[in-house]
């Protein structure tokens, strides 16, 4: 991937992370489902994951998450 792409990808990256953060704190304000939480917690966890890489590439470096 050149530079460019790695950009655009970092940036949809990051708008994806604070959607699904967004929406997570949102429907999980009240007791919901143990499973559908933890599909969130998940999806929320590789999107950071797959951030971290494609940002590491560009000389961006993020903190560990820890699970």
């Amino acid at each position: 991937m050149n530079n460019t792409q790695l950009k655009e990808d970092h940036a949809k990256l990051e708008k994806l992370l604070k959607s699904q953060k967004d929406s997570h704190a949102t429907k999980f304000i009240h007791v919901a489902s143990e499973g559908a939480y933890r599909d969130s917690c998940e999806k929320i966890s590789n999107t950071y994951q797959r951030l971290c890489e494609v940002g590491e590439q560009l000389g961006i470096m993020y903190p560990v998450r820890m699970k």
